[in-house]
């Protein structure tokens, strides 16, 4: 019908004002856009969305994507672009949807079905994901699918390292040290001493710590093996409501040391803002906040959370404080955490890097792990990450001599990883 208007009022006139006005006729009396139009406009919001995508302006790729598809029904690469757009945002929910729609109408194949496990972990759906990847596998991907697919699987995959912590130069007669957390949904750990006359477990501060008594050789070592299984928070903690909580978590909304103040202007201010229908979705939306406003920097670690929150940057320590206070502003129990964490996911073999992130509690789901700035993280954790400890407050945290400025002293090995 619309080639057949177009034919009929060419014969009219061939002067490009008088097109034009043909064309805006053409589309009022049939309805609907042209064919021309409809791929012009189609391509145009494609170019957009990816240059977006250049940017990391995950929002702006998602609104371009959404309205390139109201103009074309769309290729497995458009709809899967989609998706992958809002599982940057932590909308595992849409990402999900999208993914399964993008099947619906192109089939599946090794990238779309790489998409749906991408999804599906947005999502908190570990067993889906673990699924889509076995089906993506089966596709025979090509070299840039196969390479996502390696990184997908480290995710999936429980991974058991073997670390030797050694304390060289260690005088002193006794010394009491964090430890890996021995039980945790996601974790599992043991640890022994190395040239020691003895080691006792204790307990510091609500943490597993160890005291050691050194062997006078100067050569204190520590060797662990540790168990990080893929695991999702995610449906449990979304279930969570404002309802009355434990007093034993009373504590973890009140300030702490080193400046961790929920009582601040800065903090007080963004908690309103961030304010939603229930816990978790404020917590993610204060993660949308620091993952829009605040970057790494070097600093101290130790600088009150008003002072990162004012200046937008900060280590991994004034960021995971500065994300507490905040949570606790909010009226959400939280509390940061420090381990290590392997730098690069496909190691085998290396260097641990101290790290520190945050734990939140909603509901019955327990402590549950927050990646500050990272917007897929809410109740998920990487299987690169080691968790030692929770602090905050004055005597809570072992002495951490296996941190940062012992990275170099911390090397691990790959013994196991399977999905």
């Amino acid at each position: 019908m619309i080639r057949q208007c177009f034919s009929s009022l060419a014969t009219f006139t061939t002067s490009g004002p008088a097109r034009t006005m043909l064309v805006f006729l053409a589309l009022l009396l049939c309805g609907r856009p042209c064919e021309a139009v409809e791929s012009a406009q189609y391509r145009l919001l494609l170019n957009r969305a990816e240059q977006y995508k250049q940017q990391k302006n995950w929002a702006a790729m998602e609104q371009s994507l959404t309205e390139a598809l109201r103009f074309g029904r769309g290729d497995e690469y458009a709809w899967r672009s989609l998706s992958w757009a809002q599982s940057r945002q932590g909308k595992g929910r849409e990402s999900l949807a999208t993914a399964r729609e993008n099947i619906r109408r192109n089939g599946a194949g090794a990238w779309s079905m790489t998409q749906l496990c991408d999804a599906a972990i947005a999502e908190g759906d570990i067993e889906l994901a673990k699924e889509a990847l076995r089906k993506a596998l089966a596709f025979e991907p090509d070299t840039g699918c196969r390479e996502s697919l390696d990184t997908l699987r480290i995710r999936l995959s429980a991974r058991r390292y073997r670390v030797i912590w050694s304390i060289a130069g260690m005088n002193e007669t006794e010394l009491i040290t964090g430890l890996p957390t021995p039980a945790l949904e996601y974790q599992r750990a043991e640890c022994r001493a190395l040239h020691a006359r003895r080691m006792e477990y204790t307990i510091l501060g609500d943490n597993q710590a160890a005291r050691v008594w050194a062997d006078g050789t100067g050569s204190l070592a520590l060797q662990g093996e540790i168990t990080i299984t893929p695991c999702s928070m995610k449906h449990r903690l979304y279930a969570g409501t404002w309802a009355a909580r434990s007093p034993k978590l009373a504590p973890h909304l009140m300030q702490g040391t080193h400046g961790l103040d929920p009582a601040g202007t800065r903090a007080v201010a963004l908690a309103r803002t961030c304010m939603r229908a229930n816990p978790f979705l404020t917590v993610g939306s204060i993660n949308a906040w620091f993952n829009a406003n605040i970057r790494w920097h070097e600093s101290s670690g130790c600088d009150p959370t008003e002072d990162t929150l004012a200046r937008g940057y900060g280590n991994c320590a004034d960021i995971a404080r500065s994300f507490t206070a905040v949570c606790r502003a909010a009226g959400i129990p939280s509390r940061p955490v420090r381990g290590q964490h392997v730098d690069d996911i496909h190691r085998a073999a290396g260097r641990l890097i101290g790290h520190s992130w945050v734990e939140i509690s909603i509901g019955d789901a327990g402590w549950a792990p927050v990646e500050p700035c990272d917007l897929e993280s809410v109740g998920r954790i990487d299987t690169t990450k080691i968790r030692f400890f929770h602090y905050g407050f004055e005597g809570e945290a072992p002495l951490f001599r296996l941190g940062n400025l012992e990275a170099e002293k911390s090397l691990f090995h790959l013994v196991e990883s399977r999905l």
